[in-house]
């Protein structure tokens, strides 16, 4: 009994020993996310090409497989053998290369270490064979967007013809990228919001244009969303008898023709004058006599393009006789302000539409008396700019007169005479 026990024991204690040292060691840490980036090159950013050979290094070991795809070269190499060993990637160049020419290797996020992290960002690099002639290019980046210029922007680089020459990740309000040859190329940028590799026509904004590269160029990126919504007429509001103020769901460059016909009639309202100001759209009408109309756009043609048909929209008037006289209600230069010029141009802004025909306004010279006619530079609306016929007097006070007689399309007159004084000095 007891030799069994001893035996029992003996067999325990072996086993504890086995179990110890087969102990396997403890599982989990932490994930290795950082990105690997490009630490340097050989040859350096310009420089010369030497045996056909370009080494990029890496702040980690490469995957081997993620080079398909992933590196490319412009112009390109049809002989080549790009290989990787641990964080160093070798591009053999094995033909002849074109004697003074800048050489660009590209870098796609597409190439990941062994963990699977995707290079930090798209990239590229130039270097050159003999001695080219270089370009650049500079410029401003405009967003629609405000807060779109504290995202990255991908900028590319392509020949007339497609080919990749470049491409690269940018931030801020402006871009510059050097150690281009000269020619045309495609500029193509864009935010990738969704970070899903490519353009969202729907959702994020984009530029692209042709670029003639010759010594220093310049080009501002314009990153706009894409539209092809159409403008419509969205209100229409009566401000006086004669006058309409259409409001557009957009900004609108151009309008092929208007019309205004009575819905219960079978006649139309002619309008005399019309002023667009972006989305809003100002008209001067004759005497409305029905109560029911509706006001046709043909052709509104929006800044990016986009042309509706036609749009139109059912108005009603009141009956009203117009007795409401017009009047300044504001104006450039000011009451008792200077200007520097001996021509400078007079703004007023009238409370309704008001022709050229029924202006009357001069210009007097205060210690003279001594008239100046004003000659009419553009009618916008309910603003008239005006510009003296000839230079005034320097450092003499001028008092500028909207007569009284100024009327509108109703025939009412001002109340009274206008006045404002100003101070003209040249030096």
């Amino acid at each position: 009994m007891m030799r069994r026990s001893a035996l029992f024991f003996v067999l325990m204690f072996i086993l504890v020993l086995q179990g110890c040292g087969s102990k396997k060691s403890p599982t989990g840490g932490e994930i290795d996310a950082v990105k690997p980036e490009v630490v340097s090159s050989k040859p350096a950013i310009m420089g010369q090409i030497e045996n056909g050979i370009i080494e990029i290094d890496f702040s980690k070991p490469m995957d081997k497989s993620s080079i398909t795809n992933s590196v490319f070269i412009y112009p390109p190499v049809v002989n080549k053998r790009i290989s990787l060993l641990r964080s160093t990637l070798k591009i053999e160049l094995k033909e002849k290369l074109i004697d003074d020419t800048i050489y660009h290797v590209s870098l796609t996020s597409a190439l990941k270490d062994l963990r699977g992290n995707t290079l930090a960002h798209a990239q590229s690099f130039a270097f050159k064979n003999g001695n080219p002639s270089v370009a650049s290019l500079s410029g401003l980046i405009n967003y629609e967007k405000p807060e779109d210029a504290e995202l990255p922007v991908n900028l590319s680089v392509f020949t007339e013809d497609s080919l990749m020459v470049s491409l690269d990740k940018i931030e801020g309000q402006s871009y510059s990228l050097a150690n281009l040859m000269p020619a045309n190329y495609l500029l193509r940028a864009y935010i990738d919001k969704n970070q899903n590799g490519r353009y969202d026509e729907t959702r994020e904004p984009f530029f692209e244009q042709v670029a003639s590269l010759s010594g220093k160029s310049s080009l501002d990126i314009d990153l706009a969303y894409a539209d092809t919504t159409f403008a419509q007429i969205k209100s229409i509001k009566k401000v006086s008898p004669h006058e309409l103020l259409v409001q557009l769901s957009k900004e609108v460059e151009d309008i092929r023709y208007l019309e205004i016909e009575a819905k219960d009639e079978d006649k139309s309202v002619n309008i005399l004058r019309k002023h667009l100001n972006k989305d809003q759209l100002y008209l001067l009408t004759a005497k409305q006599d029905s109560l029911s109309y509706t006001l046709r756009a043909h052709g509104l043609k929006d800044a990016k393009g986009n042309l509706s048909p036609l749009s139109s929209m059912d108005f009603q008037v009141s009956s009203t006789v117009d007795e409401t006289p017009p009047q300044v209600v504001s104006h450039s230069p000011r009451n008792g302000a200077t200007v520097h010029s001996l021509l400078p141009e007079i703004k007023l802004v009238f409370s309704e539409i008001i022709t050229e025909a029924n202006l009357h306004a001069k210009i007097v010279v205060t210690e003279t008396n001594r008239e100046i006619k004003l000659k009419v530079l553009s009618i916008k609306g309910r603003e008239i700019t005006l510009v003296p016929e000839r230079e005034l007097d320097n450092y003499r006070s001028h008092k500028l007169i909207v007569s009284k007689e100024t009327k509108d399309y109703a025939q009412n007159a001002m109340e009274q005479d206008f006045e404002s004084i100003f101070l003209p000095i040249k030096r």
